[in-house]
């Protein structure tokens, strides 16, 4: 598996909405087309490809928490792996980079991630990274948390397995 993460642009966009989950993941995850058109329309959004090889796999969308008063703080709010790729081992390799991406921004201090509640796949997998759940927020998903330290640590050993 030779994984990227790479910026969404006039090329790519196309792949990444026929991305899809199974019928039992869709309660858990917004659609592409709808996080493209969030990220068209707000500024902290950063839309990424997932890509192995020569196609898309996946999608990941993270955003700063600036506008929040929030400087140095980073929340992934969006991924998911195709339902062709899922169970390789792609998502920890996406996660590793995309939590790697994240804080090798200047001052960034911790980063949250965001899942709905009675997911216990996500909170299992999140779990595995270090993040710790911190609460619930306004729309009932739950939100975990994990130091720039304990990233550079969890991201460090997945990379050198």
């Amino acid at each position: 598996m030779d994984i990227l993460i790479n910026p969404i642009n006039e090329y790519n966009w196309e792949d990444i909405v026929e991305l899809t989950v199974s019928e039992s993941q869709k309660e858990f995850v917004a659609s592409n087309a709808y996080s493209l058109a969030e990220a068209a329309y707000t500024q902290n959004s950063v839309p990424l490809e997932i890509f192995d090889g020569n196609k898309a796999v996946g999608f990941v969308m993270y955003e700063s928490l600036a506008y929040e008063n929030k400087a140095g703080e980073y929340n992934i709010y969006r991924l998911m792996i195709d339902i062709k790729f899922q169970n390789k081992g792609i998502g920890r390799i996406a996660l590793g980079k995309t939590i790697s991406l994240i804080s090798a921004i200047g001052g960034c201090q911790k980063i949250t991630i965001c899942y709905v509640s009675n997911n216990s796949v996500a909170k299992d997998f999140y779990a595995s990274f270090g993040f710790k759940e911190v609460g619930v927020d306004e729309s009932g998903e739950m939100i975990a948390v994990i130091n720039i330290w304990s990233a550079w640590l969890i991201v460090n050993k997945i990379e050198n397995l």
